[in-house]
């Protein structure tokens, strides 16, 4: 069953873009991204076992909540959504942004577990925000409180689980190139597919346990549909005959 997962998430990656996926506290708070270069974007979806808000983001010093680019959203008991970009000055109720940069896409509360789906620019323009180029590194940051909500974002309860990686990471793709104004038509985008899974054994240390990197290149022309479906099904047909994949 986890190597079928790791195929679907492959193939899905294959077609979006490189994707990564980090999980922290046992798996209770789920993080993946990818970064859509063609209109330059990052694409987040973040899960986590809690009925209240969850909170996830992004921060150059881990400690003392100091400057933390974080989004927070969930779902009321009456089933209204609430979705906001913050930055934090410190221990308690953080700033809401005068630009709210990321977008809501999707947000589901099912079975104790809320889900958010959002995206922002690679480049926001706001300074309350953390601009990414190919040399950005940062440390992901997490919360979440289990039975409140965070309707009102300028009073909220704190949350009851929260923490941050051990180290930084590279958000974006490691194929990644500066944006340029096109004055003839561009040529089709390079795809390369890659998946690394990271776990935790605490609810801060994130550990890299497995790889799995499976690339298509398409250059002048783009990758046609046919011949990417092709590649990508043998390989998927490989991975679940063969013991190579995980």
């Amino acid at each position: 069953m986890y190597k079928f997962a790791v195929i679907i998430v492959s193939i899905a990656c294959f077609y979006r873009g490189s994707c990564r996926r980090v999980s922290f506290n046992e798996g209770n708070f789920n993080v993946s991204w990818s970064y859509n270069r063609v209109v330059d974007q990052l694409n987040f979806e973040v899960d986590a076992k809690a009925r209240g808000w969850i909170g996830f983001g992004f921060t150059f010093t881990p400690g003392g909540m100091q400057n933390y680019d974080v989004v927070i959203g969930g779902q009321t008991e009456e089933g209204k959504s609430y979705f906001n970009d913050f930055t934090t000055l410190g221990f308690g109720v953080p700033q809401l942004d005068m630009k709210q940069s990321y977008k809501l896409d999707n947000l589901i509360e099912r079975n104790g577990i809320t889900s958010l789906r959002y995206h922002r620019p690679r480049n926001t323009s706001d300074t309350q925000d953390i601009q990414f180029n190919h040399t950005t590194r940062v440390w992901l940051v997490w919360g979440y409180n289990d039975v409140d909500d965070a309707s009102n974002p300028s009073m909220f309860s704190m949350h009851t689980q929260r923490g941050h990686s051990i180290g930084s990471f590279h958000v974006l793709s490691t194929d990644y190139e500066q944006p340029t104004t096109q004055t003839t038509t561009p040529k089709g985008p390079e795809l390369e597919t890659g998946f690394t899974v990271e776990y935790t054994t605490d609810s801060s240390q994130p550990t890299s346990v497995g790889h799995v990197n499976i690339t298509a290149k398409a250059k002048s022309s783009g990758c046609k549909w046919f011949p990417c479906f092709v590649i990508t099904f043998a390989v998927t047909i490989l991975c679940i005959l063969g013991k190579w994949c995980i």
